[in-house]
């Protein structure tokens, strides 16, 4: 954020991921930077370049001395039309081409290195696919949204395709031909030069892509070592050739460090946030409700909006309009329709629709519509608290709602007469639930305070249970709303693999004309 004009605006977004010590490997003390995004209207915008790689630096500085080892990026600007955070950027902000991408993350890298925050910086096909290397898929690491997850799945259903094929001609001749096929086939699979054919495919598609799949060593801070950085010990052999390629790639790999490290985790205490949940999550609660940034007066109002969700958390995300005046309803009283989902009326236009109708009580629409008060939600105390009573309060809130999502799991399976005085009053607040929801209604279309309250709570368990037949009511939907995002996030994913693919093919074939 920047103040501009008195007013905290978002200028620059940043989605990691973070595996720590008690990931398995290959993905162990890991972080992969998944998505970035920034408008163009920080002051002096001179100094956007200085001020954004100053925030990765830092970041990676807090990473390293929190224990991890290894910083993974994909340098892939985002393709005309496709927003990676923020939504609606300004027409006239240029998307850096994949060339200058990958030089802005280098010359990152570089400072990064010059203060001693990372010890080297080399490049996946390096480490994982280069001739010297072992050549294992089991050594590459699986990160979230990465090119190899996607391109693995993709060159895996073509292998398979391949070896039908090839099994269908094989069964076309003759019982002789086939076993010998068969022993050639054996002799050649034991032999010490095979490669396995998913990294082969896999490593050809990357070396001329190599230089976008950047991997920096973070400089570790290991108690147990004399020298308090550690780099010595782990990247020696990386630091005496320059770079990770070759024979240190394979050490780096073969001979992990003596000293395993535990990564201090400061944030134990999680705090759950819908809305920033996950890049996807954020995108579309801006674009639901039209929170853009191609205008620095909407970047303001979305900024204000986007610290007005994060304050208010029990809130709901999207605000119902009128269907007649299209004004939203913020306060009062909302007519809903409960035949029709996405039909609403404020109390003005109600009165309007019910005193043109001959009919009392119904309005011109035609079905019975039932009444919901809006309730307003003040932020103002936040305002006002000091920051450290804030995350006490916020920390207060977060326990409660756990406890509270505790004994929804509890009385949603509990069958029996319960000797817990809050299990009857859970059951009844779920009995009122189900009798109020209305199947195929959206979340965001409010309801009772109940309603609101235990559809959140149910949210919240969805994101964490792992149960395939759960108890809790509506836990199923949720699920398959957490399910409909992910397949989003991976549409996205997908399209900037192949992206990224197809503009590399048409430069190999430029070059080969």
């Amino acid at each position: 954020f920047q103040e501009i004009d008195g007013i905290d605006t978002l200028l620059f977004a940043l989605y990691v991921y973070e595996y720590g010590s008690d990931c398995p490997e290959p993905n162990r003390n890991r972080v992969y930077i998944s998505y970035l995004d920034s408008v163009h209207y920080l002051r002096p915008r001179g100094l956007r370049t200085k001020i954004y790689h100053e925030i990765l630096i830092q970041y990676f500085d807090y990473a390293r001395k929190r224990g991890f080892e290894k910083a993974h990026i994909w340098s892939c600007p985002p393709a005309r039309g496709d927003d990676y955070i923020f939504y609606a950027k300004p027409e006239d902000q240029k998307i850096p081409k994949e060339a200058r991408l990958r030089k802005w993350y280098q010359q990152m890298l570089s400072k990064a290195q010059e203060r001693g925050i990372v010890s080297s910086t080399t490049n996946l096909y390096d480490l994982y696919f280069a001739p010297a290397t072992p050549r294992d898929a089991a050594l590459v690491p699986y990160l979230d949204g990465d090119y190899f997850v996607g391109e693995a799945e993709n060159v895996l259903s073509s292998i398979a395709a391949e070896q039908k094929k090839a099994a269908s001609k094989a069964e076309g001749k003759n019982g002789t031909k086939g076993k010998n096929s068969k022993r050639t086939s054996n002799n050649s699979s034991s032999s010490v030069d095979y490669v396995d054919p998913l990294m082969a495919k896999i490593g050809e598609t990357v070396h001329p892509m190599k230089d976008s799949f950047l991997v920096a060593t973070l400089c570790r801070e290991c108690t147990v070592c004399p020298d308090s950085s550690g780099s010595k010990t782990v990247n020696e052999g990386e630091r005496n050739n320059g770079s990770a390629s070759g024979s240190s790639s394979k050490s780096s790999i073969a001979k992990p460090s003596s000293h395993n490290t535990e990564v201090l985790d400061e944030d134990k205490e999680e705090m759950d946030c819908e809305i920033l949940d996950s890049r996807q999550n954020f995108l579309n609660l801006c674009k639901g409700n039209h929170y853009q940034f191609d205008e620095l007066r909407r970047a303001k109002h979305t900024s204000m909006m986007i610290l007005w969700h994060l304050h208010n958390t029990n809130a709901p995300k999207f605000v119902q309009a009128c269907s007649n005046c299209q004004m939203e309803i913020t306060s009062g009283m909302r007519y809903h329709c409960p035949t029709c989902p996405e039909y609403d009326l404020c109390s003005e236009c109600y009165k309007q629709q019910v005193q043109a109708s001959k009919s009392k009580g119904k309005c011109v629409h035609g079905h019975e519509l039932e009444a919901i008060k809006v309730e307003e939600t003040d932020g103002s105390n936040s305002e006002s608290s000091s920051s450290a009573s804030a995350l006490a309060a916020r920390r207060a809130q977060q326990h409660n709602v756990d406890l509270h999502i505790r004994l929804l799991e509890h009385a949603s399976n509990c069958h029996k007469e319960c000797k817990s005085r809050n299990c009857p009053k859970m059951k009844a607040y779920i009995k009122e639930f189900l009798s109020h929801n209305v199947p195929g209604m959206p979340s965001s279309c409010g309801g009772c305070r109940v309603c609101k309250k235990i559809r959140a709570m149910i949210g919240i368990h969805a994101q964490r249970c792992r149960k395939s037949k759960c108890g809790v009511p509506e836990c199923g939907v949720f699920k398959e709303k957490i399910r409909q995002i992910m397949r989003q996030q991976q549409a996205m994913d997908d399209r900037r693999r192949m992206e990224m693919n197809r503009i590399y093919r048409e430069n190999a074939s430029a070059s080969g004309n």
